[in-house]
């Protein structure tokens, strides 16, 4: 296992009520359960919010169950946001890895 110490000065709580679509497009069916910072296209990936260098996220997974309305997605969307007491990890997305120091191996 690596620590890393990791240099972050504005990141942004990612809430499923702040950052999920409530209505999908029907012409997206690969996006329905995802954040608006997902964009199923590397080439086009939205990482980060603007003014941001980091983003914060407590998660859960949720399978085939969309984060915001509790719908069947056609896709598993495995982890997402959740409300902090019912998250099972963390997520912790930043702008560059060199952002990363490794301060301790074991």
């Amino acid at each position: 296992m690596v620590l890393f110490a990791v240099s972050v000065s504005q990141a942004k709580v990612i809430t499923v009520d702040d950052d999920y679509r409530l209505i999908e497009d029907d012409r997206t069916p690969h996006l329905h359960g995802f954040s608006n910072f997902y964009s199923g296209d590397p080439q086009r990936a939205v990482a980060l919010a603007p003014k941001y260098d980091a983003h914060f996220i407590p998660v859960k997974h949720y399978g085939f169950t969309h984060p915001r309305t509790g719908q069947v997605t056609p896709t598993d969307v495995d982890y997402q946001a959740t409300e902090e007491h019912e998250a099972t990890a963390h997520e912790l997305v930043i702008s560059s890895h060199h952002r990363c120091v490794p301060i301790a191996v074991t």
